[in-house]
């Protein structure tokens, strides 16, 4: 049986190996070294965009509803 796919391969959780910014609120939001921040991948040249957890927190609340969405669009 083949294997499922991962549809979330460019999205995932670190740890910041240093100071970054938050992509979604550059001048407000830094994420230190040792935070847990989202990073998503496949801007151009893979580049990775970082978010702190206030702003993770929506996006992924955002992606949640369309999951949920999606879901039951196909699965009524």
């Amino acid at each position: 049986m083949p294997a499922i796919r991962n549809i979330l391969t460019h999205v995932t959780v670190e740890i910041a190996d240093g100071t970054r910014i938050c992509h979604r609120n550059r001048s407000r939001h830094r994420i230190t070294k040792g935070e847990r921040h989202l990073a998503i991948y496949g801007g151009p040249r893979g580049a990775r965009k970082n978010y702190c957890r206030l702003c993770a927190k929506a996006i992924l609340d955002e992606a949640q509803v369309a999951l949920t969405g999606m879901f039951q669009n196909l699965f009524p």
